[in-house]
């Protein structure tokens, strides 16, 4: 049988020929081709080939179960969905199934487990949940978060980060629920960006905060002049720690706190060439500029207070000058 022959054929033969081509040839094929094999990347960086097979029996009841949970929770009988997700979670486990089907199912059910959790107020168990979801998409598919091989893949994991944020935010974790929120919004689920935000703008408020109530913020000059003060009054007692500061002041130690090569090395030598009677005068000298250093800070801060007061009283008394002057050429 060959193209010539087919064309010496009459139209009515060849399209009966078609057909029967169709009919006989199609369940051949299909029999003869049970599986279909898509190229996937693996955890590790690895290349595999990743068997599609045919839907499993499980796969279909957890299918089904899941689809009654899903039908309870937009009932609002959390409970019961609570049930149905269990039951279809343990079909899965029942055979041991593990494919791409059923690690899909099982995140979809561990995902909306976790929003029935979060609606009773167990966001304990929701955190639990979101964490198991995320688990078995990276037994099945890549770990990567960022991986867009299996778009459906990414979309569960996308939501489950952003349920777990949620949670993490009602219990008070909001380190946790920032960095799961960012994730979720950079792998596109668009409730997770406005969470993402208002959680930013809290730990900017809660940083901005605790550094306006340390004491270095509020008294600098204060707490400063008190610590070098107790500090250098007793010159023996600084001597002691002259070791301690030979030991800390060298100068790669010093390139370490950032300060600049020759600076580093300039101080360094400086604080090894120090003697104990060196360190009893340099305290002296110390103690002397603090003193001269508060009494200049207190005239400076008087002189501020009364700057109001000093400016009327400068106006007054031109005026007062310039009123007398006039009176005596007059």
């Amino acid at each position: 049988f060959s193209r010539k022959t087919a064309m010496k054929m009459a139209p009515r033969q060849r399209c009966v020929l078609l057909v029967v081509v169709f009919v006989v040839w199609a369940p051949v094929t299909a029999l003869l081709r049970p599986t279909t094999r898509l190229r996937c990347e693996v955890r590790g960086g690895a290349s595999a080939m990743l068997q599609v097979e045919e839907v499993s029996p499980s796969v279909v009841s957890a299918r089904a179960l899941k689809e009654e949970a899903d039908a309870a929770q937009r009932r609002g009988d959390f409970e019961a969905a609570l049930r149905s997700y269990g039951e279809a979670l343990g079909a899965l486990a029942e055979e041991g199934t593990t494919s791409a089907q059923a690690a899909l199912v099982a995140a979809g059910c561990h995902v909306n487990a976790a929003r029935c959790r979060s609606k009773l107020a167990d966001h304990d168990a929701a955190v639990r949940r979101c964490s198991e979801a995320i688990a078995a998409l990276d037994d099945e598919f890549s770990s990567n978060v960022y991986d867009t091989t299996f778009p459906a893949a990414r979309s569960l994991r996308s939501v489950a980060l952003y349920r777990r944020a949620t949670a993490y935010d009602a219990l008070g974790d909001q380190t946790r629920a920032l960095d799961d929120a960012s994730v979720a919004a950079a792998l596109g689920e668009a409730r997770a960006e406005p969470l993402a935000q208002r959680l930013r703008e809290e730990a900017f408020k809660r940083h901005r905060a605790q550094m306006l109530t340390t004491p270095t913020q509020t008294q600098p000059v204060g707490h400063l002049a008190d610590a070098a003060t107790k500090l250098l009054a007793d010159p023996k007692k600084l001597a002691g720690l002259l070791p301690l500061a030979k030991q800390l002041a060298t100068t790669d130690g010093l390139r370490n706190m950032g300060f600049e090569p020759k600076r580093a090395e300039h101080i360094a030598s400086f604080v090894q060439d120090l003697q104990p009677d060196g360190v009893e005068r340099w305290s002296k000298r110390l103690s002397t500029a603090i003193k001269i250093w508060r009494r200049s800070y207190r005239a400076v801060s008087t002189a501020w207070r009364i700057r109001t007061h000093a400016i009327y009283g400068l106006v007054f008394s031109w005026m007062a000058m310039d009123s007398l002057a006039l009176f005596r050429s007059s």
